[in-house]
């Protein structure tokens, strides 16, 4: 906690102060000897904090630009995953680019989404088949105890039985059934 404490005290800029100064004007007291002066409010001048603030702001973003790069912009129609907490199980469709900035409206699973662009993986998949209503069944005109088929297939048998030394007569039987 202490450590804690002392690391906030530390000043990081000559016009920023510690941020602890930052937050309270001042320093806080901890284990290491401060001078009292220290230790009393002084409030910074507004205008050079600000733009103190604004440099460090630039500065990081071009740090960060230095090595990151845009991703390409998707089309409408184009077969997307969906970032979820278990990975890039969803697939779906871009509908239209969001009016949101990098936001695109993606149906997925029947559903319509708003996904930045950093959460949607292009992949070459076919377009998925969204699932339509269970198909109907006719219903039956005459339920019977057992099973009821819909189309039913003739079937027909034939034996050729040539000598019993052969063969059995289950091998000699065949089954055939005609479409």
């Amino acid at each position: 906690m202490l450590c804690l404490l002392n690391l906030r005290n530390v000043p990081r800029d000559q016009v920023l102060g510690a941020p602890a100064q930052q937050l309270m004007s001042r320093q806080t007291r901890g284990v290491l000897p401060v001078a009292k002066k220290l230790l009393t409010s002084k409030t910074l001048k507004s205008r050079h904090v600000s733009s103190r603030l604004e440099l460090k702001r630039q500065q990081q973003k071009a740090y960060y630009d230095q090595h990151a790069k845009p991703l390409p912009p998707l089309n409408p129609k184009q077969v997307v995953r969906l970032q979820t907490d278990k990975g890039y199980k969803k697939v779906g469709v871009v509908k239209r680019p969001a009016a949101q900035p990098r936001s695109y409206i993606v149906e997925a699973g029947g559903k319509e989404y708003r996904r930045n662009r950093r959460h949607l993986l292009a992949v070459p998949e076919p377009v998925p088949v969204q699932p339509t209503s269970a198909p109907q069944q006719p219903p039956a005109a005459n339920k019977q105890d057992g099973p009821s088929f819909s189309s039913p297939v003739p079937i027909q048998d034939t034996c050729q039985v040539s000598s019993p030394s052969r063969g059995s007569l289950e091998d000699a039987c065949q089954i055939s059934s005609s479409n």
